[in-house]
This record gives C-alpha cells, structure tokens and sequence, in this order.
C-alpha cells in the first residue's frame, strides 16, 4: 500500500478484538484504541509513535502512511529459523532481529552491578529519559526450540479427553495453594475452546498435534507483562485460548495430577472420562506429573521466566515429594530448582509494596511466594537441612484473604471497600478460604524460620530470653487468627463443619503446636530449665500425637488423599512420638497424673502411633523412615511393658540399656529427629 491508510476504528486482531497500538502493545498494558491517539500516548508525550499494526509487515498511523516492515514479524508470523538464513552468495548472516542483547536476566538485587547506575539514570535529562524507537529496539526472537518435536508431542500426546480434563481440574485441592483454582477452571475450559478440535479427535492426528506444539512455541516466546494495572481478562487472555503457552499446560497438568491423587479407589466414574476408565488413578498421577516435568523444560527452552513457570515447578516439587519422598536426592533437587527460580524472579521482594493493593496480578504473585516461602519452611522441619530462604532477605506481603470468585470478578474490584476483608488483612465473611490457611501457615512459617535458624546454625543465638519472646510472638500470631480457623476439640464431632474447613483448623492447628514443641524442646536444653518445661513439652506431644491421628481415622471426612495421610502424621505424629518414648522409658510422672496413668497415656499414644506405622505400605514415599521408626517405638513398648511402673529403663549416664544403635543410625541420617535429638537418649 502506497497511500496514506484512512482508520474509522483500531484494527481487529484474528479473535475480534481490537489492536493495541504499538507503544501500548510493547509495553503490555492497557489501550482504549482511541483515534488518531490514544489516551495513554497521549499523556506520555509519544503521540507520533501511536501506530496500529493491521497486518503483519506494516505499520499504519490513522493519518499517516507508513512503509517500514517488522523484523518482529520473525516472533509472531512464523516458527524461529532453527538456523540463520543464508544469504546470496552461499555464506550465512545473522538478521538484525537475532542480533539481540538478553535481556531476560530477572530480578538484580541491590548488589548487583546495574544497580551502581541507577541513580545516575534517574538524574538524566528528560530528553533522554524518552523511551527508545522501537525499530531501534534489539528484539528478542528464540533461534530454535531444541525439543521441538518428538519430547513436545509426547507432552501434548498425554492432555486427558475433555471429560476427565474438567472434571480433575474440579477436584483439584492443595493447602499449599500458590495459585487460583477457579483459573485452572477457566484454563482448562479455554483449553478445548481454542484446541477442541485438534484434542477431540479420537485418535488425535500427529501433524495437528505437531503444529499445536509449533503455535505454543511461539506464544512461549513472547514475554509476559508485569503490569499491575491489568484487569482479569487482561490478565487471563495472555496465557490462555489461542495464547496457550507450555506454562499453562504446565499448570494444567499439575492440577490433572492433584486432582488423580483424590479419586478413590472404587470411585463410579462418568462413562465419558475415557482416561479415567482406563487408567488407574496412580498411572496417572505419574503420566500427568511427567508432562509437567516436560512443559518446565520446553518453556525454558524459549528463556522466558514468569510466575507461571514458578508454579508449575512448585506444583512438580509437591508431586516428587508424593512420589520419591522428601528425603530423597530426586526432590530435593527440585525443592532447589524452585528456590533458584523464586529469587531468580525476585518473588521475595516486593519494595515499598502496598499491603492492600488487591490487583489480580500482585495477590497472584504474593499468593505464590507465601506458600514457597511455608513449603520451604516444612521440607528443611522434615529433613533437618538449612532452608534456601529467609525472612531476613523477604519483603514480599501476604496476599489478602479474598476468594477465587472475588478476586476474578468481572467487572474488576474498583474499591478496597469492595475487597472484603478488614485492616489486618482476613475476610469478613467467616469462611475458611484457601488463602485463609496460606496466610495463617505464612506467618506460622516465619516464626518457625527463626526456630530452624536457632536449632540449625549452631551459635549463640541470645539463651532463653530469646526463645521465651519468641513463644510469645508465636501465641500473639495465634491470637490474631479468625475464629473460625481455630481448632476445638469438639469440632471433630460436629458434623455440619465441611471436611475441608476441619482439615484446615487441623493443619494450622498442629502447625502452631509444631512450633511450640521445637520452642520447648530448645527451652528444655537450656541450663536451669525446670520441670514446667519438659511438662508443656510432654503434653504438647501427647496433643500432636492425638490430632496427626485423626487424619488416618478420619480419612472419609476429611477427604485426604493417601499420600497426605501418610506426610501428616510422620510429619507430626513421630518426632512428637520420639518423646513420648523417651518419657516412658524415664518412668516419669508428668503434671497431676499418677504414675500408672502417665504410663498407660503413653502406652496408649505410642500403640497408635505403631498401628499407624504397620498400615503405612512398603510403596509409600516415606516408608523408608515409617519403618525405622516403628522398630524403635516397637522396642520401647516392648521394654515397658516388660518392666515395672515408674522404672527408669535408662542407666546412669542417661543411655538406653537396649541395644538400637543399628536402627538409630540409619534413622537419624533422614530427618531432624537427630538434630533435635527426639529419640537418641540423652547423652548418648
């Protein structure tokens, strides 16, 4: 087109909606597509740069022709060159649009080189503060998706049938949270709105599957905005439908997975959820869970980082551990890949943030960090090893206590008034949401960051006073919580509270308690620590022991899947167990009970525990550590029931007359037991 082009309105784009303009575009923010300059250019002073692209290779101005091509073209219109093109005369050459800086290199701290030149940016002129042309712009474009083919297919090849895609996402359910699972609805919905077509075939045909991966390559390479500013559908339409991305599927396929681990064994399935039918839940749980692993690696291959991505490896890192076990060298591994990926993105710092702020995409991205931040905290409780984050390197807030329904809202919270929850940051409605727990274990979790760091580092950490104010900021936490989320004992039989909401109060319940019980531990090492001490700690254990329990004789209501029965009460229930046993062979009595009755508490408590452990099967991720530690409570039990009441079973130097030292040391190797010392006799 030679002319000048004359626009009555924006151009559509192929789904019917209207073009950003270039700067608005770039910049992946909001354009009203005003004529013949939108608002936004207009307040920034950029009028003559407001152009629409109405196709691909042209720029047009409403009132101006413009003849330039787009070397971006390369990015939006067809699949990278797996190679640079050749030119003329045989040789090879690098196009203008390869010869790009990277500027993918995520957050950089205050140390960081780039920072010693801020200030002296900020103090430029503005003249050179104006942003760049965007043709002289270097342009990012992947140069080739090394696993393109066979490794992408695989990944698609494994998307369930339309049946048990929806129906999984609906029974998707973590604690951890991280996420939104009404997006993972949506997303799967737009998923065979945008691909039904290609996926509801039956068999699916290779070469539409192939171009299927060749289109989530492209829209793999476009980076994600971080704009605040987004509405949800903003927000929303970047990584879903036609803009599907290897992240989201990623996501997508941890939510199938989460979703598999809850079908009961002889669940009646709808006879359309053909994968369902024919594939046993664990199969695919598996399946689902290797797809993941392989959405993580295509998205690194296009160099683009984002909060997406960090989920879809927190949500990997939660199924290793279901599958491997949190002591193995396979999850930890992947706990490290989460945590290099959650700095790398600058998740744990949020400078001069506003705590209120309620945009979709902030409380996304708060939501994320705090439950990586909590997951942290439990896998260095349950290995015993240093945690890879800290609350002294974190300024990233808690997100708001807003349910899914109300943070997607169409249209969008306009006011904080609207946002449903008071100054402190709960809702007002007296529900237990998912990020009514996420927020109570985030901030469980930094006091129990500051435990880890005292237990762990071995220094002085400031004696008894120190772990004296810290159980008394960790009461004042509790304190603050909203009664509904606080376990009574009587809410185990008051049928009308939701499985789920009980489950809740358990786990932020046995949370705190856990604290407490590291607190005490430490309280009772210190010299002059009085009988009062190791008598909170023994009653502590005796509740955590009884509560984690509840998860396994309550399974049908709560709902838990296998695997969660089986990390809750290890998790809870035996280093608790640890003292108890070692209680009952001091022969001691404890608060106003006799003898006799301390005894058979105990006894009682530990014989749970053993049933437990028995039930617990050899396939389990952590049956490794159930059986060494049901030999040793077995032992115990088997030693004071043979012996008469308030005896003590140790000698004089504090050791246990038994012969274990095999079990202990293969034992202690797993967990934090020895680093507290739960089961290893005094001394010893």
């Amino acid at each position: 087109m030679d002319g000048p082009i004359s626009l009555s309105e924006a151009p559509k784009r192929k789904n019917g909606r209207l073009q950003s303009c270039e700067p608005c575009r770039k910049r992946k923010v909001a354009c009203d597509h005003r004529l013949p300059v939108c608002s936004r250019c207009r307040r920034g002073g950029v009028a003559d740069k407001c152009v629409y692209m109405t196709q691909l290779g042209q720029r047009t101005h409403p009132h101006q022709s413009r003849h330039d091509s787009i070397s971006r073209s390369s990015v939006v219109a067809a699949v990278p060159p797996l190679r640079p093109p050749q030119v003329a005369n045989g040789g090879s050459t690098t196009p203008k649009a390869n010869m790009s800086e990277n500027n993918n290199v995520g957050y950089l701290g205050a140390t960081s080189i780039t920072t010693f030149y801020e200030e002296a940016q900020n103090r430029l002129s503005t003249a050179w503060k104006r942003e760049p042309d965007p043709e002289t712009l270097p342009l990012k474009i992947v140069e080739a998706f090394p696993r393109l083919d066979e490794f992408a297919l695989s990944a698609l090849r494994a998307i369930p049938d339309m049946a048990t895609s929806k129906l999984l996402a609906r029974m998707y359910s973590s604690f951890y949270g991280g996420w939104c699972p009404l997006a993972g609805e949506w997303l799967t919905d737009s998923v065979w709105a945008a691909y039904g077509g290609i996926l509801g075939q039956e068999p699916r045909d290779e070469e539409q599957l192939r171009r299927m991966s060749v289109k989530l390559c492209k829209n793999s390479a476009v980076p994600l905005g971080d704009d605040r500013n987004k509405d949800v559908e903003e927000w929303f339409d970047e990584f879903s439908g036609p803009n599907l991305r290897w992240e989201s599927l990623g996501i997508l396929f941890v939510f199938w997975a989460n979703g598999a681990r809850r079908l009961p064994d002889k669940a009646i399935l709808p006879k359309d959820c053909i994968d369902l039918q024919n594939n046993h839940g664990s199969c695919l749980v598996s399946r689902y869970k290797t797809a993941a692993w392989k959405c993580i690696e295509l998205s690194r291959d296009a160099s683009n980082s984002n909060t997406l991505l960090a989920f879809v490896v927190f949500g990997h890192c939660l199924l290793e551990s279901t599958v491997s076990g949190d002591a193995g060298m396979q999850y930890w591994r992947t706990h490290g890949d989460l945590m290099a990926l959650t700095t790398y993105l600058g998740l744990h710092v949020s400078p001069n943030a506003d705590p209120m702020d309620w945009s979709v995409a902030t409380q996304i991205k708060r939501r994320l960090f705090a439950a990586i931040f909590a997951h942290d905290k439990i896998a260095s409780t349950f290995t015993g090893r240093p945690m890879l984050l800290g609350r002294n390197f974190t300024s990233t807030p808690l997100p708001l206590d807003m349910s899914d329904e109300l943070l997607l809202s169409n249209p969008p919270i306009a006011r904080r008034e609207d946002c449903r929850v008071d100054e402190d940051g709960w809702n007002i409605d007296g529900k237990i949401y998912t990020t009514t727990t996420l927020r109570a274990r985030g901030m469980l979790a930094y006091i129990r960051d500051e435990i880890l760091e005292i237990s762990l580092q071995g220094m002085d950490f400031g004696g008894k006073t120190a772990l004296v104010n810290l159980k008394r900021r960790e009461m004042q936490i509790v304190a603050g919580f909203p009664p509904c989320l606080i376990y009574q004992p009587q809410d185990i039989k008051n049928f009308e509270i939701p499985g789920r909401e009980l489950y809740s109060k358990l786990l932020v319940w046995l949370e705190h308690l856990q604290n407490l019980f590291f607190i005490e531990r430490l309280l009772s090492k210190e010299d002059g620590a009085s009988e009062a001490n190791e008598t909170r700690l023994f009653e502590i254990s005796i509740e955590m022991v009884t509560l984690a329990h509840l998860f396994w004789t309550h399974q049908n209501r709560l709902k838990t899947a296998q695997d969660c029965v089986e990390w809750n009460v290890v998790s809870y229930a035996a280093p608790a167990g640890g003292v108890l046993c070692m209680e009952l062979l001091k022969g001691t009595t404890r608060g106003t009970m006799s003898p006799v009755a301390t005894k058979a508490v105990i006894v009682e408590k530990l014989g749970m525990l053993a049933s437990f452990l028995d039930w617990v099967g050899p396939t389990s991720p952590n049956a490794d550590i159930c059986y060494r530690v049901k030999k040793v409570v077995r032992r115990v039990l088997e030693q004071a029931l043979e012996a008469p009441v308030q005896t003590n079973m140790l000698d004089e130097g504090g050791h246990w007359n038994m012969d274990v030292s095999a079990d202990f040391s293969t034992f202690f190797n797993f967990d934090l037991l020895d680093t507290f010392e739960w089961l290893r006799p005094e001394g010893a």
